[in-house]
């Protein structure tokens, strides 16, 4: 349903909308939080300044992108007064006291992390094992255009379910049933053309599977390129888990697509800034983030292509924890 209003309304209520963020940010932590969350979470009901254009989007996108992106009726607002607040929490725990507690230390020296494993012997070997399961980790694949980027993040997020683990496979190029399509093809190992001649064979495979893998669950999430920011990942997450549905990997498809969390910034400072948070998503979800990104022209027809030839931004190179 689109709502549409006059100049003069619209002021109106953004007007009132920021006094309310400044209010419930003031009244503590918790209930502002609580306040903005809402907002988040229920765009539509809680928004007024929708003005109909979609670029494409769904109102609940088109709203919920009005409602996360800076600079916006609320965002100063209530992100501000509730950063800082929160900012405060975080000293409430002063740090490590080396000295004092080094036996503590020395515990932590012999613990052995567990991992999650890409699948691939060759790649478990070249970054200790496998993907940290604890997360506080962002691993990155680049190549060239049309390599086959995506295929091999399926194949990624395909080799982790066989473990029985929860994945989240955010798509940002493709939808979400060609991404079942390549999923389906590589459970049942019937080639993509002939899946729809073998609906039974496909059936019968997948309730197979599912049996064997009791535990395994994967969700495959689209949104529109350049239509949703880390910010906005970071809620849709958390409205995962609050259903349930807490993943053990979240796989990204892929890093540039993704819109930056702060307009007016050239390509080093958008990539970088998209880059940080996307990393920050492992420590608040405890669990690695896996996505890819593309070489610029220099790459093509290098063997073995460096750093220096990622595309758009060496911010990108110089946040992720582990690149091939």
């Amino acid at each position: 349903l689109f709502l549409f209003f006059d100049t003069e309304l619209i002021t109106y209520q953004r007007n009132k909308n920021e006094y309310l963020a400044k209010n419930a940010a003031e009244s503590g932590l918790e209930n502002g939080y609580r306040w903005l969350k809402n907002q988040v979470d229920n765009p539509i009901s809680n928004t007024f300044t929708f003005n109909g254009t979609t670029n494409g989007q769904s109102p609940n996108t088109a709203c919920l992108t009005q409602l996360t992106t800076p600079p916006n009726y609320f965002y100063t607002a209530a992100i501000t007064n509730l950063s800082t607040e929160f900012s405060s929490t975080q000293y409430e725990n002063y740090g490590f006291d080396y000295l004092e507690n080094i036996d503590t230390h020395c515990k932590e020296l012999q613990k052995v992390f567990k991992v999650v494993s890409t699948g691939w012997k060759w790649l478990d070997d070249k970054i200790g094992g496998g993907f940290l399961a604890e997360g506080r980790a962002l691993y990155v694949f680049y190549g060239v255009t049309n390599v086959g980027k995506s295929i091999f993040l399926g194949n990624i997020a395909a080799n982790i379910l066989n473990q029985n683990k929860t994945v989240l496979l955010i798509s940002l190029e493709m939808s979400e049933q060609v991404y079942a399509k390549r999923m389906s093809s590589h459970l049942s190992q019937i080639a993509m053309s002939e899946l729809p001649l073998n609906i039974s064979s496909l059936k019968n495979e997948i309730k197979a599977y599912k049996t064997n893998h009791n535990d395994s669950k994967l969700i495959i999430k689209e949104f529109p390129p350049q239509t949703i920011s880390p910010i906005q990942i970071k809620a849709y997450i958390e409205k995962l888990n609050r259903s349930g549905i807490s993943p053990d990997v979240i796989v990204i498809d892929y890093l540039n697509l993704i819109a930056p969390p702060e307009k007016g910034k050239n390509s080093y400072e958008s990539v970088k800034a998209i880059t940080e948070h996307i990393r920050a998503l492992s420590y608040h979800f405890s669990c690695p983030v896996i996505s890819a990104t593309q070489t610029n022209r220099s790459a093509y027809g290098e063997a073995n292509p460096g750093l220096e030839t990622m595309s758009e931004s060496m911010g990108l190179a110089h946040t992720a924890d582990a690149q091939f």
